[in-house]
């Protein structure tokens, strides 16, 4: 038998009374990271996670700052809790041009552990394991890359770059192809295409 509407009326107002409590109590948790995050922020001098402190680190990298950019990165991955796979795909990139290929290798692979989907983390893997002439883990990532974002024109490239250096010529002009057909004015893609055939 169906309860009387005086039994669900205090049910549905405690249910209320719940779910409304918790919404509270995670609006406070968030409240005071964000107060951390803030504090940690100022003491740093790091700038704003989500959007600033890419320009920030950007402004270092092209001063030449690379102790500085490499220290602001590590920071911005501790304090990132959300978009942590930025900041250590951009350390990678930081750590593969100044030739430390394995310390790059190490965070591309955190990165994508942390983000599985991120095409960027995989291409910048593949680029690393392309410069320790590791080409099958080079193009099993790059493929991945493409898979993931199939209009990544960059990644095309390398893919077709890597196997071309295996010598699958025929392959590397297919994904040549693929490139210049999402972006047929693009000088690079039309180069390689040209090179391979």
């Amino acid at each position: 038998r169906a309860p009387s509407m005086g039994v669900c009326q205090p049910l549905l107002s405690h249910r209320i009374y719940r779910a409304s409590f918790v919404l509270s109590a995670v609006l406070f948790v968030l409240l005071i990271m964000g107060g951390i995050i803030q504090s940690l922020q100022a003491d740093h001098h790091l700038p704003d996670l989500n959007i600033g402190y890419q320009g920030h680190i950007n402004v270092l990298l092209e001063q030449g700052d690379y102790e500085r950019a490499i220290d602001q990165l590590r920071l911005a991955v501790k304090l990132d809790f959300i978009t942590e796979w930025v900041p250590l795909n951009k350390l990678g990139n930081t750590l593969l041009a100044l030739g430390d290929v394995s310390q790059a290798i190490a965070h591309y692979r955190q990165a994508i552990h942390v983000n599985p989907r991120y095409a960027e983390a995989h291409h910048n893997l593949g680029i690393a394991f392309g410069a320790a002439d590791n080409l099958d883990m080079a193009i099993k990532h790059l493929r991945l890359a493409v898979v993931i974002d199939s209009n990544y024109v960059e990644a095309y490239n390398s893919l077709g770059l890597a196997l071309q250096a295996q010598g699958h010529a025929d392959e590397a002009i297919r994904q040549f192809r693929q490139a210049v057909a999402i972006l047929p004015r693009d000088a690079e893609s039309n180069y390689n295409l040209g090179q391979a055939l």
